[in-house]
């Protein structure tokens, strides 16, 4: 975080490339407020909550878009991935 406040670049926060829950909550605490506005969102309920994911997003006043990636897990018609992201974004935001 401190190379990217140096650099006076930003963040893009990534809901599901973390090693674990602690990880990807302290993570994305860390990034939402160095964000210029875009964060990428998966669907994994086996390896996280993208619930609680949201909810740290919205707890720290995000206001930004949210980029969804389709992943294997989601099933091998992007469609159907894709979907399945965005009915859990809008159920969780």
């Amino acid at each position: 975080m401190d190379v990217i406040k140096a650099a006076g670049i930003h963040a893009n926060p990534d809901t599901g490339n973390f090693p674990d829950e602690a990880a990807r909550h302290a993570g994305l605490r860390a990034m939402y407020p160095l964000s210029c506005g875009s964060s990428h969102a998966h669907y994994d309920p086996q390896r996280y909550s993208e619930a609680d994911a949201i909810a740290i997003s919205k707890e720290l006043g995000y206001k930004g878009l949210y980029s969804i990636e389709g992943t294997p897990i989601n099933g091998p018609d992007p469609y159907v991935a894709v979907q399945t992201i965005i009915d859990e974004l809008v159920k969780d935001i």
